[in-house]
């Protein structure tokens, strides 16, 4: 019975040792996909904007 409570303790100790992993995971990627969705949504006008500003330069 001791076996056990030690592999108990060990499967406790992983579980705690991923939660904070995961809880930044939940809090990061919706800034990371809408940061992506509007990257995607002005990206074109910015590279659009850019080449006409170099090609008047040139």
């Amino acid at each position: 019975m001791r076996k056990v409570d030690k592999t108990l303790l060990k499967r406790k100790e992983v579980v705690d040792m991923s939660l904070p992993d995961m809880r930044l995971i939940i809090v990061l990627a919706p800034l990371l996909i809408a940061a992506g969705w509007a990257f995607f949504n002005i990206g074109a006008a910015a590279l659009n904007q850019l080449q006409n500003f170099l090609n008047k330069e040139a």
